[in-house]
């Protein structure tokens, strides 16, 4: 939406369809258009500040440099990505595709803070994951030893793994630091019993077996590969995810 300062004589022309209560006058109009024009742009803000929480703290903490505040950020961002939905859940899908291509106003912070941005946006999919009922151990206990090679494991639907090339570790917690180093960052993101969103920190070999589980690989071939001494890794690991939430079920069947 224009503002309404910068309304062309067409666009005004078009007031004259509006009704008018008690007899308001084009600029009267004009004015309660823009407390509408603000209001909107204020739930914009509140929408990208509430997914993108520590991407946004970034972000203002830079305002210095950038010489752009958070709700500045916003308004660019509407102008080059106007929403397409009818809900806000989905209005952050191009923010960090937007941050990357920033280079002028973030310079290299443009790349780890996409990336930053990336990870939040896949923690809001991973809140969209319908619940399920939890894992049976007593299912579970039951399935033979034999069998547990030609296991397969059905992951919760908010389970979604994340990866990249930038070391995002110290940008999670409550004080993020202003700089990110190259280097690598492996997470699977869920949804808790609570309904909070947490991540779990992967290696490379416990990220690659877990995405082949995901993929429908029995327990045996998705392990497949890895060195001996990586096996007590891979159940502390499988036995972390069960205890979490992540493993629904465990079936030997198919």
């Amino acid at each position: 939406m224009e503002r309404p300062e910068r309304l062309n004589g067409a666009t005004k022309a078009g007031l004259a369809l509006f009704s008018r209560p008690g007899g308001l006058s084009d600029e009267d109009l004009i004015g309660r258009l823009g407390i509408y024009h603000y209001a909107v742009h204020i739930r914009f803000v509140e929408a990208l500040d509430e997914d993108f929480p520590l991407t946004a703290g970034i972000l203002r903490r830079l305002k210095r440099r950038t010489r752009l505040s958070f709700e500045e950020w916003v308004g660019l961002y509407q102008r080059k990505h106007p929403s397409r939905y009818r809900s806000l859940s989905q209005y952050g899908v191009e923010f960090a595709a937007f941050l990357s291509r920033q280079r002028r106003r973030l310079g290299s912070d443009a790349a780890w803070l996409s990336e930053l941005a990336r990870f939040e946006w896949e923690q809001v999919l991973s809140s969209f994951g319908a619940p399920v009922a939890p894992l049976d151990f007593t299912a579970l206990a039951a399935l033979p030893p034999e069998q547990w090679d030609r296991a397969r494991v059905k992951l919760d639907p908010s389970v979604r793994f994340f990866e990249s090339r930038w070391a995002l570790a110290p940008l999670l917690g409550e004080r993020p630091r202003l700089k990110c180093a190259p280097g690598e960052f492996r997470a699977a993101i869920f949804r808790r019993a609570s309904g909070a969103i947490g991540h779990l920190e992967l290696d490379s070999r416990l990220f690659g077996a877990f995405k082949r589980l995901q993929r429908g690989a029995r327990l045996q071939a998705a392990c497949a590969g890895l060195p001996p001494e990586a096996a007590p890794q891979v159940m502390e690991g499988f036995a972390l995810w069960a205890r979490e939430g992540l493993i629904r079920e465990i079936s030997a069947s198919g």
